[in-house]
């Protein structure tokens, strides 16, 4: 028979310790409660003793019913930050499919595309005149990465770029994204487009090329 491991033994003895300490405080709190009750009925009689144990329990009902809920505002933080968690922990082919629906909720056709010679996930996004290519990154995306993605689109028909992680960017990778054009969708803009997902809204995750170009300015007319 095999011995049970280290960890196991040391979260016995932690529920172990925790049910001792629950013990005592219990054991103290009844004493406490013995000793005020006694107190009281000696000095003040039954009647008294009754009046102060129906004012506790009126109180304590009282602040039952109007405790502080949480608002929609802050509801919906918890949630976001409760599947931000999820995201870090889920498996490869879990995010893959989260990400497929979010961005079919966009509006998006999504097609899983197999490239030779490349293990790496690619995405082929059709929107109207859209044709985006989306490169899924597992891992923390660095600069090495965006310049994988730029070189992958010259060799499609798409006219556009993507990179889906689940993880955070840091901003020297986000600056080079927008500088070569690439539409960087980290962690945090998953959760947001995720967040409008599941509140029913239907916003484009991104612009096309040309909207991402400066307005010109119409010159004024001398008078």
């Amino acid at each position: 028979m095999q011995e049970p491991s280290r960890p196991v033994e040391v979260q016995k003895l932690r529920r172990a310790k925790r049910s001792r300490d629950k013990l005592m405080k219990g054991t103290a709190l009844l004493l406490l409660i013995i000793l005020g009750t006694t107190t009281l009925l000696r000095s003040f009689g039954p009647s008294s003793v009754l009046w102060l144990a129906g004012g506790v329990g009126v109180w304590l009902l009282i602040s039952t019913f109007t405790r502080r809920r949480p608002n929609a505002a802050e509801r919906s933080q918890q949630v976001e930050a409760s599947r931000l968690v999820e995201i870090d922990q889920m498996e490869d082919a879990e995010f893959l499919e989260q990400a497929i629906g979010v961005l079919q909720a966009q509006g998006y056709e999504t097609q899983i595309q197999n490239v030779s010679d490349d293990s790496a996930t690619y995405l082929r996004l059709v929107r109207g005149d859209e044709r985006v290519w989306c490169l899924v990154e597992y891992a923390p995306v660095d600069e090495a990465v965006i310049n994988a993605a730029c070189e992958a689109l010259k060799k499609t028909d798409c006219n556009q770029v993507m990179v889906l992680s689940p993880h955070k960017s840091p901003s020297q990778v986000q600056v080079a994204a927008l500088q070569q054009g690439v539409v960087l969708i980290d962690q945090d803009e998953f959760l947001r487009l995720w967040s409008l997902q599941v509140k029913g809204h239907r916003v484009h995750a991104f612009r096309s090329g040309d909207a991402r170009q400066p307005p010109t300015r119409i010159p004024r007319r001398k008078r």
